[in-house]
């Protein structure tokens, strides 16, 4: 029975950490091993895992000094001696099959990436792509539409270890995404429809509330992705696949002039200052949008403190 490592971060996680581990235990495959990363957690998240720690062997623990979610993660990757490699944040959860469904859709086929259906608690909804098997990449250029949840995903142990993939130190935004894009740029992915995972909404996430520095880390972390692709991606539809990541750029940009735009219409423009000084000037984005969004943009990107609390008597805009 194939060994599977599950490698969970966590950080002042006492709230949901024994749903989470608990979810692994009542797995109906067993041979798992969880690794637990505890990233200076302040609370009791450390006496909670030593708890299960003690009580079943193929529970381990990492303490670490505070080094970030990437770091917790590449460090659980380091201790894994599975075949395959999953992710579970502490605050979420899997159901029963999770493993058991993954490791099958792994042993019928030839692929190196799995992908599963899951619950998206912030939108209270179920996120499942249809059956495909394949490039991954091709998959989401070609439909236009991808959905990316670490949790989602199992990999082979040996595509990480074959081709040096890892999660990218500073990258807070989108560096799941990052690794998923290069496990797929050098791995043969299936996606399978069932709903095995539970994505839980997070307030506290380093992904909500767009910002300067956040939007402009997102664009960062999303131009490295594509310069890599045009590096290493070598199969058909290369133009379609780089044309859809440009795209996703493109969508962090335009999420960010809403934003700014929004605050500004809010008078909160020393925000929109302290954004902008962050971000830069807000690029084209989206060219296919009203020609009020470029008017917007242009608005913004003047800096100018009286223009913005004109634009808000210009309600066309």
């Amino acid at each position: 029975m194939s060994l599977v490592s599950i490698i969970m971060p966590a950080y002042n996680a006492q709230e949901f950490i024994d749903e989470a581990i608990e979810s692994v235990i009542l797995q109906t495959h067993n041979n798992w091993e969880l690794i637990i990363i505890n990233d200076g957690s302040t609370d009791n998240t450390q006496q909670i895992a030593n708890r299960y720690v003690a009580q079943d062997a193929r529970v381990k623990l990492i303490n670490q000094a505070n080094q970030g979610e990437t770091a917790s993660r590449n460090n659980g990757i380091k201790a894994a001696t599975g075949e395959y490699i999953a992710f579970l944040d502490s605050d979420d959860f899997y159901f029963p099959n999770y493993l058991k469904k993954m490791i099958a859709a792994f042993e019928q086929s030839d692929c190196d990436l799995i992908q599963c259906g899951y619950v998206f608690e912030r939108v209270a909804m179920t996120i499942s792509n249809p059956y495909f098997e394949g490039n991954l990449l091709e998959a989401w250029a070609l439909k236009n539409r991808f959905t990316v949840c670490i949790n989602s995903f199992m990999v082979k142990q040996c595509l990480l270890t074959t081709h040096n993939i890892h999660f990218v130190p500073g990258r807070t935004m989108s560096g799941d995404f990052a690794f998923i894009v290069e496990c797929a740029v050098f791995g043969k992915a299936k996606i399978i429809p069932d709903i095995l995972t539970f994505y839980r909404y997070n307030q506290s996430s380093v992904s909500i509330d767009i910002n300067g520095t956040k939007a402009k880390n997102d664009v960062t972390t999303r131009q490295a992705i594509l310069a890599f692709v045009q590096q290493h991606y070598n199969l058909p539809h290369k133009q379609q696949v780089c044309a859809f990541l440009q795209e996703t750029i493109n969508g962090v940009a335009y999420a960010f002039q809403k934003q700014t735009w929004h605050n500004i219409q809010q008078g909160q423009y020393q925000k929109a200052l302290d954004d902008l000084t962050q971000f830069g000037n807000i690029g084209k984005n989206r060219s296919k949008k009203p020609i009020r969004y470029a008017i917007q943009r242009a608005i913004i990107n003047s800096h100018h403190v009286p223009l913005w609390k004109f634009s808000k008597l210009l309600k066309f805009l």
